[in-house]
C-alpha cells in the first residue's frame, strides 16, 4: 500500500468537539491566519500536540477508511516491533498480527481472521504485564 498523507482541517476538528486544551495547543502551533479549511497533516498534530491528540484527530481525518486505519496501526506497530522482539525473541504473535493487518488491507483475510490475530497478540501482552505487576 502506498503511503497516504492523512489530513484534517480546523473546521473538521471543531465539528468533532475537541478537548479545550488540545484545541488550544493546536491553534497555538498554526499561524493565526491559517484558513479553517486548509488541510493540516496529522503529523503536524503529532508534533504540536501528542500521540493521543493525533490519534483522536483521526476521526476528523480524510481519507480515513477502516482499512486505512488498520494499515496505519500496522505501520506504527512495525516501527516498535524490534523493541518487543529484543525482549521476547521467540514470540511471533505481534509480527503475525502485523502480517494479518497487511493481509486484511489487501483483501486476503477477513475481519474475523484479523481480530483473531490481534486477540492472540493482545493476550500475550496482557499476560506479560500481569506477570511484571505480580513480581
Amino acid at each position: 500500500m502506498d503511503k497516504i498523507r492523512l489530513t484534517t482541517t480546523q473546521r473538521a476538528i471543531k465539528a468533532a468537539s475537541p478537548c479545550a486544551s488540545g484545541w488550544a495547543m493546536l491553534l497555538k502551533s498554526l499561524p493565526s491566519d491559517y484558513p479553517q479549511d486548509k488541510p493540516i497533516n496529522l503529523l503536524h498534530i503529532l508534533k504540536s500536540n501528542s500521540v493521543q491528540d493525533m490519534m483522536w484527530a483521526l476521526r476528523a481525518a480524510t481519507p480515513c477508511t477502516p482499512k486505512l486505519r488498520v494499515a496505519m496501526c500496522a505501520d506504527m506497530a512495525e516501527r516498535v516491533l524490534k523493541i518487543y522482539e529484543a525482549k521476547c525473541p521467540r514470540d511471533k504473535r505481534p509480527r503475525d498480527c502485523i502480517k494479518a493487518c497487511r493481509q486484511f488491507v489487501r483483501g486476503k483475510i477477513t475481519f474475523k481472521q484479523l481480530k483473531a490475530a490481534a486477540a492472540a497478540a493482545e493476550r500475550k501482552a496482557q499476560a506479560r504485564i500481569i506477570r511484571q505487576y505480580l513480581k
